[in-house]
């Protein structure tokens, strides 16, 4: 490895599993201490990280929250400055698909205002709280640094109700908190996946019935690259945008999805 990120602090959000943790485990594998933030429900999933974390000589720390709950967000970012340092890297990947009712490609006419606005709270609302945590840190101890949303090839393919609405929100948040930003010396970027195989996929496949394998094989079928994406692969791109090798981006949307938004979306 290179060590493109030495002497960096990344704050990962649903860092204890899928493109979180690959994130996660890729950052400190480059030289960065690493907060794994989960939800309190899966401790064991982002303890596991933090180990693998430490395993590479890196300083690792597990939070919880909720990241739909403002004054969580704020406390896990006290905890990690008290521990590693103010987080100069941050990756707000904590997501949901949809409500546990149904999935996020259930139609919007068979939505409640309750299955609405608990994906608005935790897609879109605990972007909204990190970034703006994370801005303002960042702003307060001088320091320079780079944040990085999910946002997904869903944001400009509209067929999956919420979830879509709630990624393409993502995505004009990251613009907006970009602008806002730049003058601090803090860039924003936002990654958009496609088809990538995380739990959220595993549970999306079985929502719908049938195998996870035969729903991986028709979802692989519509990727130009021929195959699904690994958690691995985005997190690399994360890479790219947290480190300085992007240091002339900001605003930007990256699509690490094997041409998936080529093909449906015009890139």
């Amino acid at each position: 490895m290179s060590d493109r990120m030495k002497d960096r602090i990344a704050l990962i959000t649903g860092g204890g599993s899928g493109i979180g943790a690959a994130t996660a485990r890729l950052l400190a594998e480059e030289g960065a201490d690493v907060a794994v933030v989960e939800h309190p429900g899966r401790r064991d999933d982002a303890e596991i990280v933090a180990d693998d974390v430490r395993r590479v000589g890196q300083r690792a720390m597990v939070a919880l929250a909720d990241v739909a709950d403002e004054e969580a967000v704020k406390r896990v970012f006290d905890e990690t400055t008290a521990d590693l340092g103010v987080p100069d890297c941050i990756v707000a990947s904590a997501g949901v698909a949809g409500h546990p009712d149904n999935d996020g490609f259930a139609g919007l006419l068979d939505l409640d205002a309750d299955q609405w606005q608990f994906v608005l709270d935790v897609n879109l609302n605990g972007v909204f709280f990190t970034i703006r945590e994370g801005v303002r840190r960042m702003a307060e101890a001088s320091q320079s640094g780079s944040i990085v949303t999910l946002a997904s090839v869903a944001a400009k393919i509209p067929t999956a109700g919420v979830y879509s609405v709630s990624k393409s929100a993502v995505w004009m948040l990251t613009r907006a908190f970009a602008l806002e930003a730049a003058p601090l010396g803090v860039r924003i970027n936002a990654l958009g996946p496609g088809y990538v195989q995380t739990p959220m996929l595993d549970d999306a496949a079985r929502l719908r019935g049938g195998s996870s394998s035969e729903w991986f094989d028709t979802w692989a079928a519509r990727v130009p690259l021929g195959r699904l994406g690994e958690p691995h692969d985005v997190a690399l791109a994360a890479l790219f945008l947290l480190s300085e090798d992007s240091r002339y981006l900001t605003g930007s949307l990256l699509h690490p999805d094997g041409g998936i938004a080529m093909r449906f979306a015009g890139g």
